[in-house]
């Protein structure tokens, strides 16, 4: 389910074409500074989302072995595994 966010404000771009995400944005989506994100485009709209870190796949992998449906993963595995989901074409 796709939520919609609407800012009755608008908001500036820097020289350097930064903008400030609004604190509502941030918690929305979960992010802390140096977290990534993933923009996409319907041609329209630009959506974006948090994009997995490599601790985030450490955690769902750690997750997994203590409920033993999955064999552990090396860290090349994890890095190489977030890297082929940041260039996935994935569709809202």
């Amino acid at each position: 389910m796709a939520i919609i966010y609407n800012m009755a404000n608008t908001y500036s771009i820097t020289s350097k074409y930064q903008i400030t995400l609004p604190k509502e944005i941030r918690n929305l989506l979960g992010v802390q500074a140096k977290d990534q994100l993933k923009f996409e485009s319907d041609g329209k709209r630009v959506y974006l989302e948090k994009a997995l870190s490599v601790s985030d796949i450490q955690h769902m992998n750690n997750r997994l072995l203590r409920q033993r449906r999955i064999k552990p993963a090396s860290d090349e595995d994890i890095k190489n595994a977030r890297d082929k989901y940041l260039q996935t074409d994935r569709r809202w």
